[in-house]
């Protein structure tokens, strides 16, 4: 089968579409899988795995008045793309849109339609904070008729009640949840516990609940003799905003922050903590969480739906490492009772069972075989 990937993206760090995409590519072995794009992680990736890739710009994201100028300019990058690229497009047996943008499916997706009517074009939803803003805008006709083959892949059950509730729907809606690659556990060695080691991984972006995160830490009791080490991982627009937040606070003496910005090597960063937070205020379904798992990190998570969902598959110990979204206070107090029962969590039977979940229910074999499925079987309705 041969796989087309387009991703005009103009800024874009090693986020969750990027190691999405590096997950799902690397267990569909059996097909072709080229790439057309301006996302440069994304286009790292396939010519690293040895896959097909084409740079260039199939239009501009339409989310704010002086993007939507660009409409024209965008129309006309999408007829190039069509005519540079046809050839690819033609050979093509789907079409993946795998960021939630609409530049792809209102300014190429049209196009394709238009010559190759019932050509599988296949959107993947990752973000919570589109529906307001595809629901809203006028180019969204565009997009359903870009879907109106193939549809649109949501990676939780939320996500999708979410699109629907904004009646950002097509025909074909689906779920498929994220996977992560599996390694062998390997028991944590033990270390002294009177040092704690925890952190954040992900976008510095004000959803990611980072100012709250620092109020809690600021309000923390630390016992005298326990040292607590935070280290905060990433890279975001947001950047500047919340670090100046950060040095606005005071902190216990015993708690040292460290920030020490993007790390593509997630499994070693999680193997050095004891407790992952993430006190997101919007997710589509976060792969940090699964990465973090799989290496039986425990996580403390907000109580969005979408951590909710995942920590359903998740043993008693892990649900309880919940607070209520942007309440301070209430993660404050979450971070003091996982230090008392420290002991518990950093137990090998509690990591085992982080590992084994993910095996069961969340691995990028299972993801796709999911994904070969559906394509097949959109490709059979053609």
């Amino acid at each position: 089968m041969n796989i087309v990937y387009l991703s005009s993206r103009l800024k874009a760090g090693y986020f969750g579409t990027e190691k999405f995409l590096e997950n799902l590519i690397t267990e569909l072995k059996d097909d072709q899988h080229i790439f057309i794009g301006r996302d440069k992680p994304i286009n790292q990736i396939f010519e690293d795995k040895g896959f097909e890739q084409h740079n260039f710009c199939g239009g501009f994201e339409v989310d704010g008045w002086k993007k939507k100028l660009l409409a024209p300019v965008s129309v006309i990058l999408g007829i190039v793309e069509i005519i540079k690229f046809r050839k690819i497009f033609s050979n093509s047996d789907i079409i993946v849109l795998p960021a939630s943008v609409l530049s792809e499916s209102v300014f190429v997706g049209p196009w394709i339609r238009l010559f190759w009517p019932k050509k599988p074009i296949v959107q993947i939803i990752h973000k919570n904070d589109c529906p307001d803003f595809i629901a809203k805008n006028p180019f969204l006709p565009l997009a359903k008729y870009t879907w109106s083959t193939g549809g649109l892949v949501f990676v939780s059950e939320s996500q999708k009640q979410l699109w629907e509730s904004k009646n950002v729907q097509v025909k074909n809606n689906f779920v498929i949840l994220n996977g992560v690659k599996i390694y062998p556990y390997q028991s944590k060695s033990d270390h002294d516990q009177t040092t704690i080691n925890m952190g954040f991984l992900g976008r510095i972006h004000n959803d990611k609940g980072l100012k709250t995160l620092f109020k809690a830490l600021s309000q923390l009791k630390v016992a005298s003799d326990l040292k607590i080490n935070f280290k905060i991982a990433g890279t975001g627009e947001d950047y500047d905003e919340i670090y100046d937040f950060y040095k606005s606070l005071t902190y216990p003496k015993n708690l040292r922050l460290n920030w020490i910005g993007y790390q593509k090597d997630a499994q070693k960063f999680y193997e050095e903590l004891d407790l992952l937070v993430y006190p997101s205020t919007k997710e589509g379904f976060a792969l940090v969480l699964l990465e973090a798992w799989e290496r039986g990190l425990p996580v403390l998570t907000s109580d969005i739906k979408p951590f909710l969902e995942a920590k359903e598959f998740s043993p008693e110990t892990e649900q309880k490492l919940i607070f209520k979204v942007n309440q301070s206070e209430l993660l404050t107090k979450a971070i003091e009772q996982f230090l008392e029962n420290y002991s518990f969590y950093e137990s090998d039977m509690v990591k085992q069972n982080l590992h084994n979940l993910i095996e069961k229910s969340f691995s990028i074999k299972q993801m796709s075989q999911s994904y070969s499925k559906l394509f097949i079987n959109l490709t059979k309705n053609d």
